[in-house]
């Protein structure tokens, strides 16, 4: 969908997320570090329940600092171990 049509959709402002985008940017990361690796994301940067699933479905795990965090976290798919 165009964003004109979201926006109008919607309204302004809005926040609109590219989820191919967010697993190119992971794949990258992820090729760039070893692979015994752990990549975290940090449910404070923006803990929206598609984006931390997925985030989780890519195999990240979570950094939290609070327990509503928590919550976001196991309930967007994060293995709480």
């Amino acid at each position: 969908m165009k964003l004109e049509q979201l926006a109008a959709q919607f309204g302004t402002p809005a926040y609109v997320y590219d989820l191919a985008a967010v697993r190119r940017a992971h794949a990258d990361l992820r090729s760039a570090l070893p692979s015994t690796a752990h990549i975290y994301y940090s449910l404070k940067a923006n803990p929206h329940p598609r984006l931390v699933a997925e985030l989780a479905g890519l195999g990240c795990r979570a950094e939290v600092s609070s327990p509503g965090e928590v919550e976001a976290a196991i309930s967007g798919g994060v293995d709480p171990g």
